[in-house]
């Protein structure tokens, strides 16, 4: 039962960001073109998150906005645009295809340039704010541990492994893992005095945590916990998965 729920669980944290972010997207897109054909007068009939059977809808003015069944898409509905539809003569001013060509171009347009436009905002956004990347300093590292047996000490930053340079704790963990039942040669500075060790440690055969993984079995050293993050993103069980 427990598989079952890690499964789905995994499965969520991999596929749910996707639509997420393909719903955010595909909203943006939609907008672009609501926006400019209410702009222009055209009278939008319905905007629509998604194809297929409406599961939620409401409408407010002229417009019904509705989820639908199959999130790959989404459409906006705007009066006029059937050129076999009889269109009444007072009615024309709302109808998409009784508008300037320049009209009907930029309304077709919006969709796009709202994507790249957002797209701009947001890499603007992330290039201002940043990513807090973990480093490579060990958190508590238990006495009787593999880890401390082997020498490290609490509050080391690991610099190397193999006399590669790591700077991230991503970097520490591929390493690790990617070594099973081979020795790693790991350069560290002391928290204490800063002071360079030099360490060997073999990474012993530890069950994989990423259940969607082919590999059934990674490299781990017991112990080794990532500095004040240990709980999301270490190990602060010895006998844990992966370090």
């Amino acid at each position: 039962m427990n598989s079952i729920i890690e499964f789905f669980h995994s499965a969520f944290i991999t596929v749910g960001p996707f639509f997420i972010l393909l719903g955010l997207l595909i909203f943006v897109h939609e907008l672009g073109h609501f926006a400019v054909a209410k702009f222009f007068g055209v009278r939008v009939e319905t905007f629509s998150m998604g194809f297929g059977k409406k599961i939620f809808q409401f409408k407010r003015g002229d417009t019904t906005y509705c989820i639908s069944l199959i999130p790959l898409g989404g459409y906006v509905k705007m009066y006029g645009d059937d050129p076999t539809a009889e269109v009444p003569e007072g009615e024309k001013k709302y109808s998409f295809l009784h508008k300037p060509i320049y009209q009907r171009f930029a309304i077709v347009l919006a969709g796009p340039l709202m994507n790249l436009f957002f797209a701009g905002v947001l890499f603007s956004g992330i290039a201002l704010v940043g990513q807090e990347v973990p480093s490579t300093q060990l958190g508590d590292v238990l006495p009787t541990s593999i880890a401390a047996e082997a020498g490290f000490q609490s509050g080391d930053t690991i610099q190397s492994i193999n006399g590669d340079a790591v700077e991230t704790w991503l970097q520490v963990q591929t390493k690790i893992q990617n070594a099973i039942n081979q020795p790693l040669a790991f350069k560290v500075k002391r928290a204490d005095s800063g002071e360079l060790a030099e360490i060997t440690s073999t990474p012993r055969p530890g069950e994989n945590p990423n259940i969607l993984s082919v590999d059934g079995l990674v490299g781990e050293i017991p112990g080794l916990t990532l500095e004040s993050r240990a709980s999301l993103i270490g190990v602060s069980d010895p006998k844990g998965a992966a370090a």
